[in-house]
């Protein structure tokens, strides 16, 4: 065995512009009891579909008797276990930027399938094992841990293995020009590849979500030449923002805690990921957490009426997050701006007239809030 190291939408011939921010289809599903992935007893929400953002919760052993295919918003995170029904070769399949975050064990005899921007995550103490592995435009994977492969791992057309863990092959891990796995195109046969080692050993790493916030918190066994710690986070688990950078402890072999706040989580599934720097300037990619924000904890707005001869009839009422600011904003369907104004949420809601110092002439405009991370938009219509 030889080892390696290493929207607008624009409405007809006008020129409307609203951001609309929508998933309507997509659900959050958890895993309620061990069971077949194909049993609605399984599940609280029904059974999954390719859109819908999937838990596998710890203490929970899903067994995967089907082939699985997400896409678009799809997610599915394994902080149980996910295992192959007994004899059967199911596939798992992720296309257009969907998700796979494993912080648990994985076990398949069919073939882990990553296409079209699909991104997987293997936490630092976590196990994926497959039949196969094909990785293809420009798909990412962050191997923290270890995944074996019982045949072939292929990495093309721009797509990454990257991480500080293991990957091991029976058969040939292979890339093509514009790919690479730990940052080298280098292929072999029966082999393993490694990351380069961490240089902090966790105890654990938790994101729970609190009221209107998400905690994160961390702690370290040991930590050699350690700078600092980063937080960042993601509505899609693929484009990060850094959200905090926390001072590590350079070397120690004292247990060490840490915590990070985001006190304005995204709406929906939110991924957040751990990351580490060396003093020496290397980043080491820990792990990725999802929680789930309910959609309470959401901006929304609500217009009546929604016809009316002046704008000083018209209505709104805005529900946010306590002591929150949003923007609303007044245009016409060519994008002049009527009316701007920013307006804090002291209880979390406020009701109030639009009252535009211009008079409105007769025809259609859009009133569009922004804040909490999201934007909503709608139209009214000046008799």
């Amino acid at each position: 065995m030889t080892v390696y190291t290493k929207t607008p939408v624009f409405f007809s011939a006008v020129l409307a512009l609203i951001l609309i921010f929508t998933n309507a289809s997509a659900k959050n599903i958890t895993s309620k009891q061990s069971g077949n992935w194909s049993a609605n007893s399984t599940w609280n929400g029904g059974t999954p579909s390719s859109g819908d953002n999937i838990i596998i919760t710890l203490g929970t052993n899903v067994t995967l008797d089907m082939n699985i295919n997400l896409s678009g918003s799809g997610s599915l995170t394994v902080n149980g276990t996910l295992t192959n029904s007994t004899g059967r070769n199911y596939s798992i399949t992720l296309s257009d930027n969907a998700t796979l975050v494993i912080n648990g064990t994985t076990t398949i005899q069919g073939e882990i399938s990553m296409q079209e921007f699909a991104s997987l995550t293997v936490a630092t103490t976590a196990t994926l094992t497959a039949g196969e592995a094909s990785f293809q435009d420009n798909s990412i994977a962050t191997i923290n841990g270890t995944m074996n492969t019982a045949e072939n791992i292929s990495v093309r057309d721009q797509s990454a293995i990257i991480g500080t863990g293991t990957i091991t092959a029976v058969g040939t891990i292979s890339t093509d020009d514009n790919a690479k796995i730990f940052g080298s195109a280098v292929d072999c046969t029966n082999c393993t590849k490694m990351g380069s080692s961490l240089p902090v050993e966790f105890i654990y790493f938790t994101a729970v979500k609190n009221g209107n916030r998400v905690e994160l918190k961390w702690s370290t066994a040991v930590e050699n030449n350690n700078n600092y710690f980063t937080i960042e986070r993601s509505r899609n688990g693929i484009d990060f923002q850094e959200m905090e950078q926390i001072q590590g402890n350079g070397t120690s072999n004292s247990i060490r805690t840490y915590s990070s706040v985001d006190a304005d989580p995204f709406s929906g599934t939110c991924f957040y990921r751990l990351s580490q720097t060396d003093f020496n300037g290397a980043t080491h990619y820990l792990s990725t957490l999802t929680v789930q924000v309910s959609a309470s904890d959401a901006l929304s707005m609500n217009i009546f009426p929604t016809q009316a001869a002046s704008a000083s009839q018209i209505n709104v009422q805005l529900v946010g997050k306590t002591n929150t600011s949003v923007q609303l904003v007044l245009r016409d369907l060519l994008g002049k701006e009527y009316f701007s104004k920013a307006i804090l949420l002291e209880n979390g809601n406020i009701a109030f007239t639009l009252d535009s110092n211009e008079q409105l002439a007769s025809g259609i405009y859009i009133i569009s809030v922004f804040g909490n991370n999201s934007c909503q938009s709608k139209k009214i219509v000046i008799k």
